[in-house]
């Protein structure tokens, strides 16, 4: 199915693949975030109903959802989602799928990124408690894939130990666009600049998504 339910025991405060003893270190790497743009929203279907929420890699993926807003906010981080949310009508949505984080990838602190991300969940449950949140994995980036994706790798540990503890759906999105067994980067569904996705990539997103949002409420 692609998404892992929580579990009903708690997960440790540390999440697996962090070491306690490098939690406030910065994990360098070479891609410089990309500014923040004109937030732009496309909206498909009928509100009050499902929600796409990301950053640029959700841009021009509506459509072929039914009932479903595709919000993209190109350039935005976790923290800056947070602003954005708060400026959302979330309580209307009874499904919500966030493609988030990509954009902290660049200056990437597994306990600021822990931090952040689990902050950012619990504003949006008290905004929407009865609300289904799926939290989607960070896709690798093929532009510098052998300095980031361990730090991709970092990052999803992370929000699947977000989504254990504060009991959302984890959507493995990251598995359509590495092969299996080498794990290597899918370079077909990506655009020339190696950071953003072609329409075969998108296409791979959406279905991502539609899986996610159809098995929701089971």
């Amino acid at each position: 199915m692609g998404i892992c339910r929580p579990q009903d025991k708690i997960a440790p405060t540390v999440p697996p693949g962090i070491d306690r003893g490098t939690m406030c270190h910065e994990v360098p790497s070479q891609i410089q975030t990309p500014p923040l743009q004109e937030e732009r929203s496309d909206d498909n279907g009928k509100k009050g109903q499902r929600m796409v929420l990301g950053e640029s890699l959700c841009r021009g993926i509506a459509g072929d959802i039914p009932n479903c807003s595709v919000i993209s906010k190109p350039g935005a981080n976790l923290k800056r989602m947070q602003k954005i949310i708060t400026n959302l009508n979330v309580k209307t949505y009874h499904s919500i799928v966030l493609h988030v984080g990509t954009n902290d990838i660049s200056s990437f602190n597994p306990h600021r990124f822990l931090s952040e991300y689990m902050t950012l969940i619990k504003y949006l449950k008290s905004m929407n408690p009865d609300a289904v949140i799926m939290c989607c994995d960070i896709i690798p980036r093929i532009r510098d894939f052998s300095t980031t994706q361990r730090v991709v790798i970092h990052a999803n540990n992370i929000i699947r130990h977000v989504c254990t503890v504060l009991r959302c759906k984890n959507v493995r999105t990251s598995k359509r666009f590495l092969y299996l067994g080498t794990g290597g980067p899918r370079h077909y569904l990506y655009c020339s600049d190696g950071l953003h996705l072609n329409d075969k990539g998108k296409y791979q997103l959406k279905r991502s998504f539609a899986q996610a949002l159809s098995h929701a409420h089971q």
